[in-house]
């Protein structure tokens, strides 16, 4: 934006620099000197007014090939940022800069951009040891019935929530009050015929810190699937969600089975995309 900008980024090395002169609103004919350039990287003053600019100027010149320098909180413009940081700092921060939108067409410095300013996170779980399952996975689980699917999967539930990680199960076949009182049936350590015969005050007791867990349920019907997980994610933060019975999501919808399954399996693996969220 300014001229001792350029000159300072000239300075450490970055000769493919220049200034808009007279301010960032200054736009001339040599905006279009900018047209055939494949990549640019717009490094306005870290403010409002600054912001504002940068993007008006990538939509000018083309928002899917432009990249928002954006500096450290505090720091207002590029020779404030060299003041106390080196070449390699700066390239740096020029490597972590993120597009102005998320566009549909990326390349490998696009990969590796992402790679340097996002690394990947992701859950474990002592169910599934060997196993890293990360933000936009989506885990299939299948077995004959009353192979313990269900079991499982809200163990899985239990040992994440003990982990402070929010979860979302969507008992879609037996209803949230059958399941949840199998999850605290496992949480317990009880067989069913066991609970049968725990009293209140020891129900009360044992679910002290039960109640803590961040776990939620929710009987979304299959247009609402997305609303339903979207919606917990902003409420809750849930990160991992579990639906139980994905064939019943389908049922009576009047097309094939497996071919609504199939449908469903990949709307919900787009889902996992792009919130992101973990599901089982």
């Amino acid at each position: 934006e300014g001229e001792i900008d350029a000159m300072s980024l000239w300075q450490m090395g970055v000769k493919n620099v220049i200034s808009s002169g007279s301010g960032a609103q200054s736009y001339g004919p040599w905006i279009e000197l900018i047209d055939p350039i494949k990549q640019v990287w717009i490094a306005y003053d870290n403010d409002g007014p600054g912001q504002s600019a940068a993007k008006d100027l990538a939509d000018r010149i083309g928002l899917e090939k432009c990249r928002n320098v954006v500096y450290p909180e505090g720091t207002k413009d590029a020779n404030d940022f060299l003041q106390g940081h080196d070449s390699n700092d700066l390239r740096e921060l020029f490597a972590k800069s993120p597009p102005f939108y998320k566009y549909e067409f990326n390349n490998i410095p696009d990969v590796i951009a992402d790679m340097i300013s996002n690394p990947r996170e992701y859950i474990t779980t002592k169910f599934f040891p060997e196993v890293r399952i990360y933000k936009d996975n989506l885990t299939v689980l299948t077995g004959v019935t009353n192979s313990g699917k269900s079991s499982i999967a809200l163990n899985i539930a239990l040992e994440l929530a003990g982990k402070e990680i929010p979860v979302l199960i969507l008992p879609l076949e037996r209803g949230f009050f059958t399941v949840g009182r199998r999850l605290v049936q496992i949480a317990f350590g009880k067989t069913e015929e066991q609970m049968e015969f725990t009293s209140k005050e020891e129900i009360l007791k044992l679910s002290s810190e039960l109640v803590q867990l961040p776990i939620y349920f929710a009987m979304p019907e299959r247009h609402k699937l997305a609303e339903t997980i979207s919606r917990a994610q902003r409420l809750f933060g849930v990160k991992y969600v579990i639906v139980d019975q994905i064939d019943q999501a389908v049922r009576n919808i009047g097309a094939n089975k497996e071919v609504a399954i199939s449908d469903t399996m990949r709307d919900l693996k787009k889902l996992t995309e792009s919130l992101p969220v973990s599901m089982l």
